[in-house]
C-alpha cells in the first residue's frame, strides 16, 4: 500500500526531469525553476489528496487483509507516518532532485541520499529499535527523519542556484 502512496510524486518526478533538462538544454533558467516551483507544487497537491483519501479509507483497506488485532494496529500506525511523510517532505525529497539530474547535477542527489540513507535510515533505526524498544515502527519512523534531511538539502539546493552550474549540453 505504501508503493500507491508515491505514485502521483513518482509520474511528476518523471514529469520534471524532461521539462527541466528540456529548459536547461535551451539555456531558460528562469523557465526551468518556474516549472519546478509548479510541478513540485502539483506533487504536494496530489500527494495530500491521494493520501488523505488513503487514510480515512485506512481501517476499512487493512480490514481485506484479515489481520489479527495486533497486526492491524502496528500496520496502521505505519501506514499514517508513511502517509504524513507523503504529504509534508516526499516530493521535496524526492520528486525535487529529478529536476538537478535533469540540469546534469547528479552527484549532489546522490551524495545526499547514499549519505542520509545510511545516517538517518539504519543508524537511526538501529538507534530506536534497541535504545528505546520502538522495534519495526522505529523503521518507519527513521524513514520519515531521512526524507525531512533530504527534503532541507534539495530545497536548499534549488534555492541556492547552484544546480544551473552543471548543464550538460
Amino acid at each position: 500500500m505504501t508503493g500507491l502512496e508515491v505514485i502521483p510524486g513518482q509520474a511528476l518526478g518523471l514529469a520534471i526531469t524532461t521539462v527541466v533538462a528540456q529548459c536547461i538544454g535551451a539555456k531558460e533558467y528562469k523557465q526551468a525553476d518556474k516549472y519546478i516551483k509548479y510541478l513540485l507544487k502539483l506533487s504536494w497537491i496530489y500527494m495530500i489528496t491521494l493520501n488523505v483519501v488513503t487514510m480515512l479509507l485506512l481501517k476499512p483497506i487493512l480490514g481485506l487483509y484479515n489481520l489479527s488485532e495486533g497486526t492491524f494496529s502496528l500496520a496502521f500506525k505505519i501506514m499514517l507516518i508513511h502517509g504524513i511523510g507523503c504529504m509534508t517532505v516526499w516530493p521535496a525529497s524526492f520528486t525535487l532532485p529529478n529536476a538537478f539530474r535533469a540540469a546534469g547535477d547528479v552527484k549532489y542527489p546522490m551524495f545526499i541520499s547514499i549519505l542520509s540513507m545510511w545516517f538517518f535510515r539504519i543508524g537511526c533505526s538501529y538507534l530506536l529499535a534497541y535504545s528505546i524498544g520502538l522495534g519495526v515502527l522505529s523503521v518507519w519512523i527513521a524513514m520519515l527523519v531521512d526524507w525531512v534531511f533530504r527534503s532541507s538539502c534539495f530545497i536548499w539546493r534549488w534555492r541556492s542556484g547552484k544546480w544551473k552550474n552543471y548543464a550538460v549540453v
